[in-house]
């Protein structure tokens, strides 16, 4: 019998390895990776295709083409196709990333042989009807109009165009550019980016790959491929970063919300994984720096978390809170010397262990099911990454010591370079 009263010996994180995964091609080319995993009767086939916010010539475009893939098709109102997919227990889900996005079927695996088929259709025969899109567009832009009234909303727009410029990555959809856009932009983005760019398809969960690559064979492998990709334009372009102090005034507001960054290493960077270690120290997790200094410290805000975020060709390094309005100079006061500190004092032992534990925990827990692998291994494709990269990712973090971390906070924490947004009803 257990014995409640003994508190569990504690047992080191050990890493299992990356699941096992196949991959084959359709007749028409296209790749799919097969991840069998688990014993429950469901499934995922995630097509993934390589286009995004970064491809689109019109502001809006591919959000709204890719949250309007499953709103009609040539033989299904969007009412239909949803009430389809509810008698089959599935469901069909987009989303749009800057450089990848995703059209995903979530089904049991009894009826993959109907669903496959919907998935298909949704992709390939998209019809964006009229009606659906001028819905879309007024909740749009009354959602924005609500958004821009709230102080975080405005502070994060104003922190992504100050710190990325014209740079594809700094885009915010407005009220504006849903006002202008037309059905002809969403139509043209799905003709000329959702099917010409390149595809791949990851299936993962419970089924018989024979069964399931002739299945795709049937609906997918007929496609016919556009082999003429276009360019991401954040290959053609340049950051250019606005440094300093922005406000943007806002009456009658009872707080700010502030946020500060600059640019920094993308996701692929030798020292992106190590800096994960860095970020979570000062803001990353309850725990933090900034939580016990400006949190329960000084009581100047509920939360406030930091870090460094990583995309494919540039990354950013943030720190987001929210204060009242005459705390704002003493919270910003408080995070450099925070940020001071780490570049000069070397973190105790214990501290960085239970980091090191929190990101090792992290890491382990996004290989729990076969959705999460999936969506791991897009990401690590993604960014040009081996399977093996969690792996040494996962050693990285269970080794790296306060020298590196005292080294890493002097070079890649810049407070001269700082980006510093503040919105609300702030008096500098």
């Amino acid at each position: 019998m257990l014995d409640r009263t003994r508190q569990p010996d504690i047992k080191p994180f050990v890493y299992q390895g990356f699941p096992n995964f196949e991959t084959a091609f359709l007749e028409n080319g296209i790749e799919v990776i097969y991840i069998p995993f688990g014993n429950i009767p469901v499934l995922e086939v995630q097509l993934v295709i390589r286009t995004g916010y970064c491809y689109e010539t019109v502001n809006a475009a591919a959000q709204a083409a890719f949250k309007l893939l499953t709103d009609g098709t040539n033989r299904f109102s969007s009412y239909e196709l949803s009430e389809v997919l509810d008698s089959y227990g599935s469901e069909i889900s987009t989303s749009v990333g800057f450089e990848q996005s995703t059209i995903t079927l979530s089904t049991p695996t009894k009826h993959v042989h109907k669903t496959i088929e919907l998935l298909s259709e949704v992709y390939t025969q998209a019809n964006f009807p009229s009606e659906e899109w001028l819905t879309y567009q007024q909740r749009m832009i009354k959602s924005l109009e609500i958004e821009e009234k709230k102080t975080n909303a405005m502070a994060n727009r104003l922190f992504l165009k100050k710190l990325w410029g014209d740079y594809p990555y700094g885009k915010k959809a407005t009220q504006e550019d849903f006002q202008t856009l037309q059905w002809e932009n969403i139509y043209n983005f799905h003709k000329n980016e959702i099917l010409k760019n390149e595809v791949y398809i990851i299936v993962s969960g419970n089924y018989k790959v024979d069964m399931l690559h002739k299945l795709l064979n049937q609906n997918l492998g007929v496609i016919s491929l556009n082999n003429s990709s276009t360019l991401s334009h954040s290959k053609l372009k340049i950051p250019q970063s606005e440094q300093g102090l922005h406000v943007h005034y806002m009456e009658n507001q009872v707080q700010s919300s502030i946020k500060l960054g600059h640019l920094s290493v993308p996701r692929n960077h030798p020292d992106y994984e190590a800096l994960q270690v860095l970020g979570t120290l000062l803001g990353g997790f309850f725990g933090s720096r900034l939580m016990k200094n400006i949190r329960e410290e000084k009581g100047f805000t509920y939360g406030i978390y930091g870090g460094f975020v990583g995309m494919k060709e540039k990354g950013y390094f943030v720190i987001s809170t929210d204060v009242a309005n005459e705390y704002v100079d003493s919270t910003l006061k408080e995070i450099y010397k925070e940020m001071e500190i780490l570049q000069s004092e070397k973190v105790e032992e214990h501290e960085l262990n239970i980091v090191k534990n929190y990101l090792m925990g992290n890491l382990l827990s996004l290989l729990e099911t076969p959705f999460q692998i999936a969506d791991m291994l897009a990401l690590l494709r993604l960014n040009g990454l081996k399977n093996t990269h969690l792996e040494e990712t996962f050693y990285l973090i269970k080794n790296i010591d306060s020298n590196k971390i005292m080294e890493l906070a002097c070079k890649y924490f810049n407070t001269e370079n700082l980006v510093t947004v503040v919105a609300g009803s702030y008096n500098y």
